[in-house]
């Protein structure tokens, strides 16, 4: 969820109480663009990439490549990833 308050109405709407919401963040490095790619088709992303024929998946990956050129540090290519944790009482 991209938004605290769309995780709350998810949890009121099963029944749930008392909600307290945590965010999480933590920057994370790939050492290329083809560890960027590779990661991308590790999770549910795959499946939305996975409907597209093979000849626009090749464009998708060499333009992220070419995007992602210009944000390499020596460290690597920075991604910030967010996570909302929620914890209620039901009933």
């Amino acid at each position: 969820f991209d938004r605290p308050e769309d995780l709350e109405a998810l949890l009121v709407g099963a029944g749930f109480g008392d909600i307290r919401l945590h965010r999480e963040e933590l920057e994370i490095r790939f050492a290329d663009a083809v560890q960027w790619w590779n990661w991308n088709w590790s999770f549910s992303r795959r499946g939305m990439l996975e409907q597209l024929d093979a000849a626009t998946v090749a464009a998708l990956r060499d333009a992220s490549a070419r995007y992602l050129a210009g944000m390499h540090t020596p460290d690597g290519l920075p991604m910030r990833l967010v996570a909302w944790f929620a914890v209620g009482r039901a009933g």
